[in-house]
């Protein structure tokens, strides 16, 4: 019986009957699944791509607004309008709309970034703009809410003139600012061992003249007029101002006290060929006043582009271009070493090792010391000057606006295009040889020496001194408590007219700045 019963169940498992329709409802189930999840795959895709689509089309229409009002800023005079909100705000904010049912929303901010520490009203201020557009398009998808995209961009302000016309006329002098002590003999300026000069000097003390200094007319430039309000004097027998009583050899004018004029063991006297000291004109007791003309090293270290203020580091570089931010009143910089680029929107410091080419552009700021001692012949190009809180040393370089060969073109300057000036601090104490040492006192921050050449213009801060030394050249103005030129230092005669243009913000410059053109947005977010 039990046997039976099994045979039975066995057959009946083997019996395949009705499988075929088990497994095609089983196929189908999965098929019709299959083709569901399909379908609502692309109907997914499809909402996602009109998505992005038209998330695509707002982020265009935004970027649109933001040139429009970059445009719009751009737009307004250069003078007084493009950093001005109250006149941008005549016509901003502003809405596109299109036919489509788009619109776009753009709108401008200008930020003034002038450090809180500045003195005084800035010769430049670093401006900044920032723009923003809120654009929307309808929805490709229908019954969901429209897609809108907002962005923002930062659009800077770059000085338009790299220059300005010279205010204070310290600027057409080898100028003393230090006070005469009141006796005919304490040297302020000292012109010493074979050095001959063809320019002009002001100095409120004494003006001396050794081992034969010479001071003799520029008939190739400028009139060459002496302003020594302590007096001169001379002390070697072949050292003069003015060579003769010759016209073409006279200085154009001497102004002294009365009687300010010493030659060696002579009594004071009057200024004439007795005292070795032959001019067109003699003025005494002098007519003529120059103020010293004074800066602001602590707003310039915040202001100056390329410098260590917020923002006005490097925004393009290369090479071994100097690092602002991470210097100290310890660090050295050298102007003509390996090649760099450092460029911001108001300004420019690089240099190519290659063609010795040094390109400068604005007001720059270093807050250590800077060297140039390459022993090469470079030339600048450009308009600017370098702020340096330490200290300036030039060694057996020649520095130069103009080139011939190795040396400076000292006929060949153009000045309305191409002024160096350099400014130093002393932040790091006193530079040079015993010989710089300047018995009227005061720290000697720049010294240009063995056989250095430079074309351009010096000044030093305060109560510091700048020294010349051993066969070195120069051309240009320079501006110091006191000044020692020692060892067959040659001062080349100005270009005809001196120095037409300085760079915004060199020392006594006082018109701010207002010019400004406008940079690419730049910096997109959103």
């Amino acid at each position: 019986m039990v046997r039976h019963l099994a045979r039975i169940v066995c057959e009946r498992l083997r019996d395949e009957t009705g499988m075929a329709l088990v497994m095609a409802v089983g196929v189908s189930f999965v098929i019709a699944i299959m083709g569901g999840s399909l379908v609502l795959y692309s109907t997914s895709n499809e909402k996602i791509a009109n998505r992005s689509k038209g998330d695509l089309r707002a982020y265009q229409l935004a970027q649109s607004g933001i040139e429009s009002a970059a445009s719009v800023i751009a737009a307004q005079p250069l003078s007084g309008g493009r950093q001005n909100s109250t006149v941008v705000s005549t016509l901003l904010p502003a809405t596109r709309t299109f036919g489509s049912g788009e619109s776009v929303v753009y709108n401008a901010t200008l930020y003034d970034d002038t450090p809180g520490s500045v003195t005084g009203t800035p010769i430049v201020r670093p401006y900044r703009w920032v723009l923003t557009a809120t654009a929307a398009v309808p929805n490709p998808n229908a019954g969901s809410p429209s897609v809108t995209r907002t962005l923002s961009a930062t659009m800077l302000l770059s000085p338009r003139a790299p220059a300005t016309t010279v205010e204070s006329q310290a600027w057409k002098y080898i100028y003393s600012k230090i006070p005469s002590d009141g006796a005919v003999g304490t040297c302020e300026i000292i012109v010493d061992n074979n050095s001959d000069y063809n320019t002009s000097f002001y100095t409120n003390g004494t003006l001396c003249l050794y081992n034969q200094g010479d001071i003799n007319s520029n008939p190739s430039g400028p009139l060459v007029d002496v302003i020594a309000k302590g007096g001169i004097q001379i002390n070697q027998s072949n050292s003069w101002i003015g060579k003769s009583a010759a016209v073409a050899d006279r200085v154009n004018r001497v102004e002294t006290p009365v009687n300010g004029c010493k030659f060696r063991s002579n009594p004071a006297g009057s200024c004439n060929s007795t005292q070795h000291v032959n001019a067109a004109v003699v003025i005494a007791p002098p007519t003529t006043t120059v103020p010293g003309p004074t800066t602001e090293f602590a707003n310039n270290a915040g202001l100056a582009s390329p410098g260590p203020g917020l923002g006005n580091t490097c925004r393009q570089r290369s090479g071994s271009y100097p690092d602002f931010a991470s210097m100290t009143i310890s660090s050295t910089f050298d102007l003509t070493g390996a090649t760099y680029v450092c460029r911001t929107n108001a300004g420019e410091l690089s240099f190519d090792s290659s063609t010795r080419v040094l390109t400068i552009r604005g007001m720059i700021y270093f807050p250590g010391s800077v060297v140039a001692n390459g022993n090469v012949a470079v030339r600048y190009q450009g308009i600017g000057a370098i702020y340096v809180a330490g200290s300036y040393n030039q060694r057996q370089t020649a520095l130069c606006a103009a080139i011939s060969g190795s040396s400076c073109d000292w006929t060949g300057w153009d000045t309305t295009n191409n002024v160096l000036l350099i400014a130093a601090a002393g932040g790091n104490g006193a530079i040079g040889s015993s010989s710089c040492v300047n018995p009227a006192g005061g720290s000697t921050v720049i010294v240009l020496e063995q056989a250095t050449q430079f074309q351009g213009a010096l000044y030093a801060d305060g109560t510091s001194n700048i020294c010349y030394q051993n066969l070195s050249s120069f051309q240009g103005p320079s501006i110091a408590w006191a000044q020692v030129f020692d060892n067959q230092v040659n001062y080349m005669p100005m270009p005809f007219g001196g120095i037409v243009m300085v760079p915004f913000g060199a020392p006594g410059q006082t018109t701010p700045v207002s010019n400004y053109d406008v940079t690419p947005p730049t910096n997109y977010t959103g």
